[in-house]
């Protein structure tokens, strides 16, 4: 089977899942936001940034709405984490930037300092920083926390 017809299928069985979620569960079940987000990640992977976008943010007002989910619960997190990359991937880089920074510490307390995924969100901050080139304090206070930063391009 052809790799782009079996994800388009892929996502197609998802929107549908996740339309079947919604109906059975309703629409801020977190079965249905997993679903959801998962939706929102192979978006991503077939480049439909706009619809990814659209997903994610869905994601995550189902899941502020959520009595038992805070701004810094995983799944939160993890939803801002994916809506900053769509940012990123369509070079929205002062967006990005600000979700970046709003998730950095939370990834860093939940986490650890290492973790693949702190330090992959303190590379994509720096990146934004530098692009956006406007905010030189935030950009050294970031190499500071994350020495390792000094070393990349």
């Amino acid at each position: 089977m052809n790799t782009c017809s079996s994800r388009e299928d892929l996502i197609e069985k998802m929107r549908d899942l996740v339309k079947r979620c919604e109906k059975a569960l309703g629409k801020e079940n977190e079965v249905t936001l997993t679903t959801l987000n998962d939706l929102g990640s192979e978006l991503i992977k077939k480049e439909k940034y706009e619809e990814a976008k659209e997903v994610f943010e869905r994601c995550l007002a189902g899941r502020m709405k959520e009595k038992l989910l805070g701004k810094t619960h995983p799944s939160v997190v993890d939803t801002v984490l994916n809506i900053a990359n769509v940012y990123y991937f369509t070079k929205g880089y002062v967006k990005a930037g600000k979700l970046y920074e709003r998730t950095l510490e939370k990834c860093k307390a939940q986490l650890g300092k290492d973790h693949e995924c702190t330090n992959g969100c303190a590379c994509n901050f720096k990146h934004c920083l530098k692009v956006s080139g406007n905010d030189e304090e935030k950009l050294e206070e970031l190499k500071k926390a994350y020495p390792w930063l000094n070393d990349e391009a």
